[in-house]
């Protein structure tokens, strides 16, 4: 896990920086209430109880599943951590980065009080935080990379 060392402060600067507007928005705002900051970006409180980007919400036991399949995930990254590094070099590096830090990010959330806290709303897109933004970024790096190391 040599990779670990330079990933680990990037994990944790990210779990911080989701944990703490969560936190803000949660004793700032009620649930369910918004506040402009654009014409297109607002903030606004709501609780996600299904998957990414609200899918599967109000389902039931899908907390529980969600918890164990982060959890299974979680647990693949970390077994084949270095084998995708390998594979992937540097951007791979970044991307499994970002995926950890926003997975376990909301994993804190799922854990603690049950349901994911999102607040990011661009009005054209579902509602979503720092972790979510973490686990797209990161994906999006590791599909590309993948890809232009296939086709090289």
């Amino acid at each position: 896990m040599k990779h670990l060392k330079y990933s680990c402060p990037v994990i944790l600067l990210i779990v911080i920086l989701d944990q703490l507007t969560k936190f803000f928005i949660r004793k700032n705002f009620f649930l369910y209430q918004s506040k402009p900051v654009t014409s297109f970006l607002s903030l606004t409180y709501i609780h996600n109880t299904g998957m990414a980007w609200g899918f599967f919400q109000n389902q039931a036991y899908s907390n529980v599943a969600f918890i164990f399949i982060m959890i299974a995930i979680l647990a693949c990254f970390i077994i084949y951590y270095n084998k995708l590094i390998e594979f992937g070099g540097r951007a791979a590096e970044i991307a499994i980065t970002l995926v950890f830090a926003g997975a376990f990010g909301n994993l804190i959330d799922r854990i603690f009080l049950g349901n994911v806290i999102d607040f990011i709303d661009f009005h054209f897109f579902p509602v979503f935080n720092v972790a979510d933004s973490s686990i797209s970024i990161g994906g999006a790096i590791l599909f590309i990379s993948f890809f232009i190391k296939r086709k090289s």
